[in-house]
């Protein structure tokens, strides 16, 4: 073997570790953004307001004199929290009725596709403002709306699967074999078909991020004095002009967040796909 494809080899697997160590740090935030914050992101210090990123304070402080790195920690708690969730809930939800359309078929199959059509026409973001006109702001509306507009999607994909793996040939074996039912659903046609639900999930979390972020910015979402990142990315294009570093924060940190879930759910999509 030459150099240049060990060379090679090695560069991929850095890539793959790195890839794999954000997504981890996204985890660790999403779980414990909160206690990770050095100070309390609610503490109001007017005095200190709009303090420029020093060793106390690394981001700085805010308008109200709240320590912004703090806020952005709490922030990655409730957002990418949120996110996550949303893509629990696409994910398994859109996969069962999935799963159960393509391998009963029938009736339950037209009924199900034809009220996941209905859903699709609506864009996630739209479905979500419906939702917050009709029940009101806060981040418990955002995340139903949200998780309710990835079930389509998730649902037609994971009927997508269980239809092609119903035609490959280990299934006749199994069923020559004696497996039925539930046990030929669960043993052998969900395991080979759950592959393209781990690339939809990465990519699930992308979107609800860039909706819940959106919501948040537009004051629909997590409401004060809650740190979410959208929100923050609102509350400081007021001083844009006077504190950049306000803006620039939640700005990077939603652009990343949701750069990453799209490349992780691209790498899993071309490794499933070999």
């Amino acid at each position: 073997m030459t150099a240049e494809p060990v060379s090679r080899k090695r560069r991929a697997g850095w890539r793959a570790y790195a890839r794999w160590s954000v997504l981890a740090a996204m985890a660790l935030l999403a779980a414990f953004g909160g206690l990770l914050a050095p100070k309390d992101p609610n503490e109001q210090d007017l005095s200190n307001a709009f303090c420029s990123p020093s060793q106390a304070c690394p981001l700085g402080t805010d308008q109200l004199g709240r320590d912004y790195l703090s806020r952005l920690l709490d922030g990655a708690h409730t957002t990418l929290g949120t996110c996550l969730l949303i893509m629990l809930i696409g994910v398994v939800v859109g996969g069962l009725l999935g799963f159960a359309a393509g391998f009963l078929g029938g009736w339950f199959d037209v009924l199900l596709m034809r009220c996941a059509d209905m859903i699709m026409v609506f864009p996630g973001i739209l479905l979500a403002l419906i939702a917050v006109a009709i029940a009101g702001p806060g981040l418990k509306t955002a995340i139903i709306a949200v998780a309710i507009s990835e079930v389509p999607p998730t649902a037609r994909l994971a009927r997508a699967a269980m239809l092609t793996c119903r035609e490959q040939l280990y299934v006749d074996s199994a069923r020559v074999a004696g497996a039925r039912g539930g046990v030929l659903l669960v043993r052998h046609l969900v395991p080979n078909a759950i592959g393209p639900l781990l690339s939809q999930a990465s990519l699930i979390a992308a979107d609800a991020i860039l909706i819940v972020a959106g919501l948040g910015y537009l004051g629909l979402g997590a409401q004060p004095p809650t740190a979410e990142w959208g929100a923050m990315l609102s509350d400081s294009q007021n001083y844009i002009d006077t504190a950049w570093y306000l803006m620039a924060a939640p700005a990077l940190a939603i652009l990343l967040a949701a750069l990453m879930f799209n490349v992780i759910g691209e790498r899993i999509r071309l490794r499933t796909a070999d």
